[in-house]
């Protein structure tokens, strides 16, 4: 009896055999497709595909321009070498920015962003670390001004100079690591032009009653007296969001510990993939804190990189094709990123354009779904990567189009959470 075969790899490859030999095949690309009948070989351009390809990246480009302010110039950021801090003299209708930690950098550019579309000069202050880590590397202009300074010199800058200011931005409602609310050490005459952004839910219940001015970074459930207002702009300057990478690569960011990720799955599927003859992929790891012991069999398709300033690990957003969240529903610890706090790797995907492999329960939490990114169920991250490692360019930039329309519409909610909260201040005075 002859072995007659039909083989379907994937929507893209299709192939008849006879007795084990190839009599007809397709084989798709992103511009053309091969096909094969007997020993005759040929091939055909696909026009309307690489037109809609095009049109698409296009588009993509297009949307990671909202906000960018083109008629400023790139100029060099001031550095504070004194012991007290010195950003210039305080312009006309200002705003001050302060994060005095040495983490929550990478949310600054999108919040000069919006002081900057509302017309607004600005001047940051930040630990030196995040000085020195650069999180504005891709949006330096002559409206930014920057300084770094530790806890007490940012405290007294801002008693003294409170009335010349029309907004304090916190980056952060807390600082010493989380040993103390900021609010409760400042010492200012007025707090009505203050806005402080709260990272965690359970900040919202220990605010003192002159703190009215309150944001977070997802639409948190009201808890005590005061419901957060929505600021998320994931905007990050002048970047590149077109991927050309032969070979897939996957980004996971954060520190490595069992509350915050889980590695195990991650150890678990890259072996799996590779034991099934899955290679044409690699896994990079940034993180601050932790270790990361990567088994021999995968050292080939896992990189661990450690802890980066924001010029590298922007460099390595730019050309990541998926950021992996790692998050697990069946880890209490996780939970808490639906409803009480918010995972960073949602800023990074928004901002740079790439696209998340998530677990459903947490995609909800953040409005993603399977136009946007790429969602699995029950710990199966093996059937996603492996989806990433043979996606079609066409269903990757429409994954990519869908998130900058997601990005777009965060970035209006948020201007007009701060032109609201900054009007009525403005009013006030």
């Amino acid at each position: 009896m002859i072995g007659f075969k039909i083989v379907r790899k994937n929507k893209n490859s299709f192939f008849i055999r006879v007795i084990g030999c190839n009599i007809f095949y397709y084989n798709r690309h992103d511009s053309y497709t091969k096909y094969r009948l007997l020993w005759f070989h040929w091939q055909k351009l696909n026009y309307a595909t690489y037109d809609d390809i095009q049109s698409i990246k296009h588009l993509i480009i297009d949307t990671c321009k909202v906000g960018e302010q083109k008629d400023h110039q790139y100029s060099t950021v001031k550095k504070n070498n004194s012991n007290i801090v010195n950003l210039g003299k305080i312009r006309p209708k200002s705003a001050l920015i302060i994060e005095p930690n040495n983490y929550h950098g990478e949310l600054l550019p999108g919040v000069t962003n919006l002081f900057l579309e509302l017309g607004y000069n600005v001047d940051i202050i930040t630990s030196y670390t995040e000085f020195k880590n650069d999180p504005l590397c891709a949006y330096k202009i002559k409206k930014l001004r920057i300084a770094y300074a530790n806890l007490d010199q940012i405290l007294e800058y801002i008693s003294s100079n409170e009335k010349s200011y029309d907004s304090l931005f916190f980056n952060s409602e807390s600082c010493n690591y989380g040993k103390n609310k900021i609010y409760n050490i400042l010492k200012l005459s007025d707090y009505s032009k203050c806005i402080f952004t709260l990272h965690h839910l359970a900040s919202c219940t220990d605010l003192p009653e002159f703190i009215k001015n309150v944001v977070s970074l997802k639409d948190f459930k009201q808890s005590g007296s005061i419901k957060p207002h929505f600021l998320l702009n994931p905007f990050f300057g002048n970047i590149n969001v077109i991927k050309s990478n032969k070979i897939k690569e996957f980004l996971v960011i954060g520190n490595i510990d069992p509350q915050r990720k889980n590695f195990n799955l991650l150890i678990d599927t890259v072996s799996l993939l590779v034991n099934r003859k899955y290679t044409n992929f690699i896994v990079k790891v940034i993180s601050r804190k932790g270790e990361f012991i990567i088994p021999s069999g995968i050292a080939e398709n896992i990189k661990f990189l450690g802890s980066l300033s924001y010029v590298d690990m922007y460099r390595e957003l730019q050309h990541a094709d998926f950021i992996l969240p790692l998050l697990d529903f069946n880890n209490q610890f996780h939970k808490k990123y639906i409803d009480e706090c918010f995972t960073g790797s949602i800023l990074l995907s928004l901002g740079f354009r790439v696209p998340c492999i998530i677990d459903s329960r947490f995609a909800e939490a953040y409005s993603l779904s399977d136009c946007n990114a790429l969602v699995y169920s029950n710990n199966d991250l093996y059937s996603k990567l492996y989806q990433a490692i043979n996606i079609d360019k066409t269903d990757y930039l429409k994954l990519q189009l869908n998130l900058s329309e997601l990005a777009i519409h965060d970035h209006e909610r948020s201007l007009d959470t701060l032109k609201q909260l900054t009007d009525h201040v403005m009013e006030d005075r």
